[in-house]
């Protein structure tokens, strides 16, 4: 998550604007959590930060909000 926050910072952010930034680091990190047959998407990264929601990792809490038909996530510190 330190990756995501150096990143992005504050903004919220959906699952494939993450993936389309195409920040080398970040994108191997979702590949190793992920570590899927279907490979990186923006669903099943999605997937994992749902599960992850609401955790505290490196003190940066994975938070996420309704975002149209989607949902964008941050990592806020805390």
């Amino acid at each position: 998550m330190t990756a995501w926050r150096d990143r992005f910072g504050d903004a919220p952010t959906t699952a494939a604007e993450a993936i389309k930034a195409g920040d080398p680091t970040l994108n191997e990190a979702f590949e190793n959590a992920i570590n899927s047959p279907r490979g990186l998407n923006s669903k099943t990264l999605g997937k994992l930060l749902k599960a992850y929601e609401g955790r505290i990792v490196d003190g940066l809490k994975i938070v996420g909000q309704d975002y149209r038909k989607t949902k964008q996530w941050a990592a806020v510190q805390i």
